[in-house]
C-alpha cells in the first residue's frame, strides 16, 4: 500500500523511471510502474518554478471569484505579473492550464491527506487522521473545491480530458486505506471506492458549511461529533449481546 510518503521531493525524483515524460506519466501510473506519490511529486516537478506555482494559484483564486467560465489568458497573466507570451510558454491555452489545474489541486489534495498517517494503526485512527487533513485542507484552501465543483460540471471534464488521471487514481492511497479496512472486517464490506464517495460527500458539506459561515478554524470537538457520524455511518458496528 502506497501510503507513506516520501521524505524529500529530490529522493522521490531519484526513483523514477528513466524513460519517463509528460506524455506518457498517465500510462506509467496505470500500469503500477510510478506509484501516484511519485506521479504528483513529478507533475509537480516539471516546471518547478515560483513563476509556475504563483499562475496556478493566481488562477485559482479568479475563478474562485469569476468562475471558470471567466477566466482569461490575457488578465491571469496580468493578475500573475507575467507577459502574456510567457504565460503561452507554460500554458498554450486555457484548456491546458485546466488540465494543469486538475493535476495541481487533486495532486496537492491526495498528498495532504495522507500526510502523519501511521499506517499501522487501527482503521478507525487512520481514517479520523484522514478525515482530519481533508477538513483542514478544505478550510484553508476552498479554492481548491470551488474548482473541483466547477470543472466537473464544464466541458473540460468530457472527452478532451479523457486522458487524464481520474479522482479515484489520485485518491488511490486512500483507496488501499478502506479497502484494508475492509478485509480487517472493521468497514462495511461494499465497493472501497463507494465508502470513499460517502465520506468525501459527508466532509464536503461540512467544509461548505464552515466556508460559507467564514470560519478559518473548527473546534475538535465539533470535528468528532462529525467524525463519529461518518464512521457510524462507514463501519461494521458490532452487535450488543
Amino acid at each position: 500500500m502506497c501510503c507513506r510518503l516520501p521524505t524529500s521531493f529530490n529522493t522521490a525524483i531519484l526513483r523514477l523511471p528513466s524513460n519517463l515524460s509528460v506524455t506518457n506519466l498517465n500510462s506509467v501510473v496505470k500500469t503500477r510502474l510510478l506509484t501516484i506519490d511519485q506521479f504528483i511529486i513529478f507533475k509537480m516537478r516539471v516546471k518547478d518554478s515560483a513563476k509556475e506555482i504563483t499562475i496556478l494559484k493566481t488562477a485559482l483564486k479568479m475563478i474562485e471569484s469569476e468562475g471558470l467560465s471567466g477566466l482569461r489568458m490575457s488578465d491571469l497573466a496580468r493578475r500573475s505579473g507575467v507577459a502574456t507570451g510567457t504565460l503561452y510558454i507554460y500554458h498554450p491555452s486555457k484548456e491546458a492550464i485546466v488540465q494543469s489545474l486538475y493535476s495541481f489541486v487533486f495532486g496537492q489534495i491526495s498528498l495532504d491527506v495522507m500526510r502523519d498517517l501511521d499506517i499501522d494503526s487501527d482503521i478507525k485512527s487512520s481514517l479520523r487522521q484522514v478525515s482530519l487533513n481533508y477538513l483542514r485542507e478544505f478550510v484553508a484552501y476552498p479554492e481548491y473545491w470551488v474548482f473541483v465543483e466547477q470543472y466537473m460540471r464544464s466541458p473540460y471534464a468530457q472527452e478532451e480530458h479523457k486522458n487524464l488521471l481520474t479522482i479515484y487514481e489520485y485518491m488511490e492511497p486512500m483507496i488501499e486505506l478502506l479497502r484494508a479496512g475492509i478485509k480487517k472486517g472493521s468497514l462495511k464490506p461494499v465497493d472501497p471506492s463507494l465508502l470513499l464517495t460517502l465520506s468525501r460527500g459527508a466532509l464536503d458539506n461540512y467544509g461548505w458549511r464552515l466556508v460559507s459561515t467564514n470560519s478559518s478554524t473548527f473546534s475538535m470537538e465539533e470535528f468528532d461529533t462529525v467524525f463519529e457520524i461518518l464512521w457510524d455511518a462507514v463501519a461494521v458496528i458490532p452487535q450488543k449481546s
